[in-house]
């Protein structure tokens, strides 16, 4: 008996060059798709908020840092040491209050009330804060409420806001929420 001895060729696989993505691809499904709609405006409008604050948080930082350099005179710290120094004491309390959150409540917060209520308490905390704000214009009160508000973001809204994609397809993940950051 002869054996045919058959060399099977190893296929080579040639990879593809890189597939460029047109920006208008994320925006397209975006449009398209309802839920990533909603997402959009939910980040934008949560932006517009925490813009809005920092805003108003520098003009009574401003305003309180010209107060008390006046009232010091050339023996004082100068306007801008006053500011480097609260933000840099507002910085180091938001951070806390974040890193704390992300080790001690957001697993559980998540757990317990789910993507959809853990999404809301940071809007609602500046709700209250800036109704509140409206009525007790104090500089005290507006350092609470921006570093309340600073540590619920980069803890608790950084957290869900990623998890609203967790739902969706694979093309939204990448080309929507690009598109979307």
């Amino acid at each position: 008996t002869n054996c045919i001895h058959r060399r099977e060729a190893k296929s080579v696989r040639v990879p593809r060059p890189p597939q460029v993505l047109k920006p208008v691809v994320g925006f397209q499904l975006i449009l398209r798709h309802r839920y990533l709609l909603l997402i959009a405006f939910l980040i934008l409008l949560s932006n517009v908020v925490t813009s809005t604050g920092e805003f108003i948080l520098g003009k009574f930082v401003t305003e309180q840092a010209n107060a008390l350099a006046a009232a010091s005179g050339r023996n004082g710290m100068s306007r801008q040491d006053y500011i480097g120094k609260f933000y840099s004491d507002f910085y180091f309390w938001g951070n806390l209050l974040g890193a704390g959150l992300q080790m001690f409540a957001v697993s559980r917060i998540m757990k317990r009330t789910g993507i959809g209520p853990a999404l809301f308490f940071l809007p609602m905390l500046s709700l209250a804060g800036y109704m509140m704000l409206s009525f007790v214009p104090l500089f005290s009160f507006v350092r609470a409420i921006k570093i309340a508000e600073h540590g619920t973001d980069y803890s608790l809204q950084n957290t869900a806001r990623p998890a609203l994609f967790l739902r969706t397809s694979r093309e939204a993940k990448y080309k929507g929420k690009t598109a979307i950051d």
